[in-house]
């Protein structure tokens, strides 16, 4: 039902609504212009209209607070004077062809519908700030106090003002179409976005699950705060935040409760993609974890697998007031250009996992100050030319640590762990507590990775057990198992000194662990080194042996290893295929074989063959039961042999090829090492300055290496 009220006679009044919820209409017939109408409620309503129609050919001036009820001025009526109106959100909307000589929104909002004309429009700043006033006809002068401001394609806005003293003044959108005031009036604290702007604000920061994919760059006037879970693909381009706004926060603000995925669909495997979110000086960082006054219950997520995310102050950053976030980095690149790339100074998870991220900042590549932090394979920086460290409730406190590790005031856990990586900065690590003497859970160590630059820690010790330092971390190491490899660098190992080895298992199958064992007990099993195990291990045999049934070797080594073998013992494989030692490698690592003695006996043709690295015999016997792969004279060919692909010369002395052997004493049993078939006929693995000395035990040949 609707009513409808018909005023033919024309005076000044005020018309009340009846007491109804339903819609009225209110037709003005005759000539209005010099009349003023007020429009209120019915006294002590039990209702109020949802919508109020106004159809006035010619009205002079119109009052109209009506806070619960949608107000419209209908096509081709007109307000010759002014028109005050309070209506609700839903706004005071002129339709098409209607007009008005100025209009001033005390409560909601105003929509010129297009084809319509107002010559002067104030949205005041009681009205509010969450209604928006959309123009798509024609205005003279506007000047909006409060609320959004969006002016379509069809719009024309002569002179365009933004007050925003009240600071409710919220987005303004402006079609790149409209006409409108060439130098506006909008404060830098008032955000102004085109169409393409909002649709991809508006898909971010939705609620609920979302992939968005960038199509181009995009440049935002304000932070936009993920509250849903969301993947944003930023496919090549580049999100960033404009000059001419201000955000104190990060351009994108993870809600705690929500899930932000930064990906690039560009990143090839080993390419972290063309896209960038760019956090200017304008903006606190690229990407905050945590805003005020969410649910601090829940986690705020922030998972990154590729492009670049890159902030003035922070490219990543926390706040030391709010908890609960888990950041993972597996691909990408972090970076600062004034600060310090990533900045945690709250309890939360930091993990960085991956050979293909890159973290680097000025200050530090990643400052801690509490939570927990785990690197593994990524490559941190800090580029300052020089240290400094100063005591901030709020903000970083060292400059020149790839990682900087300082506990916050709120002095939470505070836990780093580096398993791997690259570390470059004046200080590789730097740990010192700057704020008071509660030091309490403060947690070190450095199981791995290359450190460019000094360690220091003022609160932990016995936190290295791994890595490769530019300074000696003697003081810093676990216990004494572990030691120094010095050289250009110094290397730190575990290393072992096990006297009682009576199983395979107390060496480990892999060599996972440098050290000197010493048998204690016959052996049965193999050894199976790791592609990359870079250990130095040395067997001493004991009088006791070694013996396996495999068609990979007794001992079968990979990488860039260190073996030595010592003692009297023997090392026997009864597979028809094995070998008792085989070097194999890696295509950029090779091991290192040192046998100084032992016996070894194969059933294969072949006792020791290297495939890649190199292989030192100084003393020992080698012996074969196999008939098979003999000469004329009934020695071995193959006792020793190197693969083919992987030597360049059958002289040994002269062979620069990754596969190697090289004799400085020995025994051998029907096998001359310096005058043999294995490379083809005259092969010499004999050492210069060394020769064989023949001689005969049984029915065997046997050739001794001596010195000359």
């Amino acid at each position: 039902m609707r009513y409808t009220v018909t005023l033919d006679t024309p005076e000044d009044g005020t018309i009340k609504l009846p007491d109804t919820s339903e819609d009225v209409s209110i037709r003005f017939m005759g000539n209005f212009s010099e009349k003023s109408i007020t429009i209120q409620y019915a006294d002590t309503p039990a209702a109020y209209p949802a919508n109020l129609t106004l159809y006035a050919e010619n009205l002079g001036t119109l009052n109209a607070n009506l806070p619960q009820t949608h107000i419209e001025l209908a096509s081709n009526s007109q307000i010759t004077n002014k028109a005050v109106v309070g209506s609700n959100t839903t706004t005071f909307v002129v339709n098409s062809n209607a007009s008005i000589k100025e209009v001033e929104i005390i409560m909601g909002s105003l929509k010129v519908e297009q084809d319509a004309e107002v010559e002067t429009a104030t949205v005041k700043a009681e009205a509010g700030a969450e209604a928006t006033t959309v123009i798509e006809g024609k205005v003279e002068n506007l000047t909006i106090e409060a609320g959004s401001l969006e002016i379509t394609a069809t719009a024309a806005v002569e002179e365009l003002v933004i007050d925003n003293a009240s600071g409710a003044v919220g987005e303004i959108v402006i079609d790149e179409n409209a006409n409108v005031d060439e130098e506006p009036t909008i404060p830098d604290t008032v955000p102004v976005m085109n169409p393409d702007q909002k649709e991809f604000y508006d898909q971010i920061t939705a609620e609920g699950t979302a992939i968005v994919q960038m199509t181009e760059d995009v440049e935002l006037p304000k932070a936009a705060v993920i509250s849903g879970n969301i993947t944003l693909d930023l496919n090549g381009h580049t999100l960033s935040n404009s000059s001419k706004t201000t955000i104190p926060g990060g351009l994108l603000q993870v809600k705690r409760g929500a899930t932000l995925a930064i990906k690039d669909g560009t990143a090839k495997y080993s390419t972290v993609g063309d896209g960038k979110i760019i956090g200017g000086s304008n903006a606190y960082g690229a990407v905050q974890v945590t805003v005020k006054d969410d649910n601090e219950e829940e986690t705020a997520t922030l998972n990154v697998t590729g492009g670049t995310i890159e902030g003035y102050y922070y490219g990543i950053v926390g706040n030391g007031s709010r908890h609960n976030t888990a950041v993972k980095i597996t691909k990408g690149t972090v970076q600062a250009t004034a600060g310090p790339a990533i900045f945690h100074p709250q309890e939360g998870t930091l993990t960085v996992n991956g050979k293909y991220v890159t973290i680097t900042g000025v200050d530090a590549g990643i400052e801690m100050r509490a939570g927990t932090l785990t690197v593994s394979g990524a490559t941190v920086t800090a580029t300052a030319e020089s240290f400094k460290e100063t005591a901030n409730g709020s903000g970083s406190t060292i400059e020149g640590a790839a990682i900087a590790v300082s506990q916050h005031t709120t002095n939470r856990p505070l836990s780093v762990t580096l398993t791997s990586g690259t570390y470059n900065g004046i200080y590789a690590v730097y740990e010192k507590d700057l704020q008071d003497s509660n030091v309490e859970g403060i947690s070190l160590a450095l199981k791995a990775g290359t450190y460019n630059g000094k360690v220091y820690s003022q609160n932990c010790t016995k936190f290295v057990t791994g890595g490769t330092y530019q300074n000696d971390p003697t003081d810093y190491l676990a216990d004494s198992s572990y030691r120094i490899i010095p050289g250009t660098t110094y290397r730190v190992e575990k290393y072992v000194v096990n006297d009682n080895v009576t199983a395979i298992a107390d060496i480990g199958s892999g060599f996972t662990t440098s050290g000197n064992y010493t048998l204690a007990a016959d052996l049965t099993g193999r050894f199976a080194a790791g592609a990359v195990a870079g250990t130095d291990v040395t067997i001493n045999l004991n009088n006791h042996s070694i013996t396996s049934n495999s068609a990979n070797g007794t001992f079968y080594l990979r990488g860039s290893m260190k073996l030595t073998i010592n003692g009297e013992g023997q090392v026997i494989d009864t597979n028809a295929e094995g070998r008792n030692v085989w070097a194999a490698s890696t295509t950029t690592n090779t091991c290192t074989v040192i046998i100084n003695g032992g016996t070894f006996s194969s059933s294969n043709c072949e006792s020791v063959y290297a495939w890649g690295g190199t292989i030192y015999i100084y003393g020992g016997t080698f012996m074969s039961s196999c008939e098979n792969e003999r000469d004329s004279n009934g020695n071995h060919k193959f006792l020793l042999n190197c693969y083919d692909a992987n030597r360049n010369n059958k002289d040994m002395n002269l062979n620069t090829g990754k596969a190697k052997i090289l004799v400085y004493g020995g025994t051998f049993y029907n096998f001359n090492p310096a005058n043999c078939a294995a490379e083809g006929e005259g092969t010499n693995f004999v050492a210069t300055g060394y020769h064989v000395e023949e001689s005969t035990v049984d029915e065997d040949r046997v050739y001794t290496v001596v010195a000359d």
